[in-house]
């Protein structure tokens, strides 16, 4: 009997501790002190989120795998990001009233009709895949969209988060847009050739009808994908999932051109070579002037033997963490089969 008890004490023990693993706080009203209700609470980019009480409390769960801000938002405030959250710690969020700047944006030359630029829109920031063809913006009125003719620029703006329901991967998404812009070469009424696009947000994840042809879906989109290639990569097994890396046509092994160096169990540092070619270039002509500097190896990446990207690091060392993100953000490109993936292809940071 006492063994059962003291079995009992433990297992209860046990359970406390696990239900200790959260990150607790408060949200206000920065200039009222009134607490904010209904808040939005979440990790970027997972499905782990909760949203505050009537005294403005929350209380999320905390992974020690995940490496993403703790965002939290509420409509008509500005969103305050925790870069790191510590575990355990009790936070005060002062959320400030957001102005909005929206109708003083110079819409000069903004000469395209609004379901053009809504089409172009969607085409960059969801993409053009099954599984953006699957993707509904409830909001979408909410989105104000300005091309400048002069510049042939597309700029998106919205205050409130996109929802997005994503039917192929079975995701609800609220996408709080912070930026989001096209460059085109070339841009008329009836043809549009774009030389870039980006966009930038925070976004949770709710998953729901997760049947077979989900998973199955969820993981094909996985397979092949940004967040595949830099997990292979930083975990040095390209060759077992099917990733094989090429110089200049000629398939290469990594380690010729990158090193590795384990930072930690969650991070990995990548180290790129110069690009040979124009090493060797300046090596046999030294003295020419060069106005340039020599710029990181680039690379080609087949996948499966059927889908092609273009690898370009833009420096010479960049961080890769356990989930296959990047860092800096702005550290490496992706061109071909990854480069034209878009927000519809993206995976919460917890999935698998």
């Amino acid at each position: 009997m006492w063994s059962k008890i003291r079995l009992s004490a433990f297992f209860w023990l046990l359970t406390n501790m696990v239900i200790a693993q959260a990150i607790i706080g408060v949200i206000t009203d920065k200039n009222s002190g009134k607490p904010i209700a209904s808040a939005a609470v979440y990790f970027n980019n997972t499905t782990i989120g909760t949203s505050s009480n009537d005294l403005g409390e929350f209380e999320i769960e905390y992974n020690k795998n995940i490496n993403t801000p703790l965002v939290i938002s509420f409509l008509g405030y500005e969103s305050v990001r925790i870069e790191q959250p510590i575990l355990n710690e009790t936070y005060t969020i002062l959320l400030e009233e957001k102005i909005s700047t929206l109708n003083e944006v110079n819409i000069t030359n903004n000469d395209w009709p609004r379901a053009l630029k809504l089409k172009e829109f969607k085409k960059h920031f969801l993409g053009t895949s099954k599984n953006a063809k699957s993707c509904v913006i409830l909001n979408e009125n909410d989105i104000i969209l300005r091309f400048n003719h002069s510049e042939k620029t597309l700029i998106a703006y919205v205050d409130k988060p996109l929802k997005i329901i994503n039917n192929r991967l079975k995701y609800k998404v609220d996408f709080k847009l912070s930026n989001f812009y096209v460059k085109y070469a070339f841009a008329t009424l009836k043809e549009q050739l774009y030389k870039s696009s980006f966009f930038e947000g925070t976004s949770f994840y709710t998953s729901f009808d997760e049947d077979k042809a989900t998973k199955k879906n969820r993981l094909k989109t996985y397979m092949g994908s940004r967040v595949h290639f830099l997990k292979s990569l930083a975990n040095r097994n390209l060759k077992e999932n099917k990733f094989v890396l090429f110089y200049k046509s000629f398939a290469v092994d990594p380690n010729k051109y990158l090193s590795f160096i384990k930072l930690d169990d969650k991070h990995t540092k990548i180290k790129v070579s110069k690009d040979p070619k124009q090493l060797s270039v300046r090596i046999k002509n030294p003295d020419l002037p060069y106005l340039k500097p020599i710029k990181p190896a680039s690379f080609n990446v087949l996948y499966d033997k059927k889908h092609q990207s273009i690898f370009t690091p833009n420096v010479f060392e960049f961080t890769v963490d356990k989930f296959g993100n990047s860092y800096p953000t702005s550290a490496i490109s992706f061109g071909g089969y990854i480069g034209d993936l878009r927000f519809a292809d993206d995976l919460p940071l917890d999935y698998k």
